[in-house]
């Protein structure tokens, strides 16, 4: 999927094969286990649309990475503008599709936007609702929130935002060997794949693919 998603944000040789590689990836997302929950996800069009014209300064080729993200930046802010726009990724959603809108966002940008989703990241990570709050990471997820002004309950357009910061804060704060360490280890687990797209260089770069696995990882 990362070559599709390159194919499409980082380096598309024009509209028509980003395009096309983009209902490539969309196809996919949609099979995805409960991404549908809450409705469908609206056409690739429709997707690769608001994308395009709300998120282009974090999209995979404006070099914006949780690495460089911080809280007190305008695109901080510009983000916090654009998220509300995303609710149309999903077709006449009741609430805000959080998940359904972090695994878009995403593919178009693997190195800033962590994939959230409510049955591994929200239950087991993060919170751990039907486990009485005792989700591994609960205890800093709620304390950056509050220390930072955000709801750690909060489940609207903003989320992909406070989450983002979250993770910004993880990958900034850890050692600085972690990228090399992530790609020798996707490399063991994943070098075949790896190669024949290849995204070997890339790999160092995929910050919110390292803070998802990590996270889960240290967590279930």
């Amino acid at each position: 999927m990362y070559g599709l998603s390159r194919r499409s944000f980082l380096d598309p040789t024009d509209e028509w094969s980003a395009m096309a590689a983009f209902e490539t990836l969309h196809a996919m997302l949609r099979s995805w286990p409960g991404v549908a929950r809450g409705g469908r996800l609206a056409g690739a069009r429709t997707a690769y649309d608001l994308l395009s014209q709300n998120m282009q300064p974090f999209l995979w080729n404006s070099g914006l990475d949780l690495h460089r993200f911080g809280p007190d930046t305008a695109r901080a802010q510009a983000m916090l503008v654009a998220l509300p726009a995303l609710r149309g990724i999903k077709e006449n959603p009741v609430n805000y599709p959080c998940m359904a809108v972090s695994k878009v966002l995403h593919f178009s940008n693997p190195s800033l936007f962590p994939i959230f989703d409510t049955d591994v990241m929200w239950e087991q990570v993060m919170w751990g609702r039907r486990r009485a709050g005792n989700a591994p990471l609960h205890p800093d997820w709620t304390s950056f929130c509050r220390s930072s002004g955000f709801n750690p309950e909060e489940m609207g357009s903003r989320f992909q935002h406070d989450y983002a910061l979250w993770a910004s804060r993880a990958v900034q704060c850890a050692d600085t060997d972690l990228m090399e360490w992530f790609a020798e280890w996707m490399d063991s687990r994943y070098g075949d794949d790896i190669h024949r797209l290849g995204i070997k260089s890339l790999v160092r770069t995929l910050y919110a693919t390292a803070f998802e696995f990590i996270a889960i990882g240290v967590s279930v």
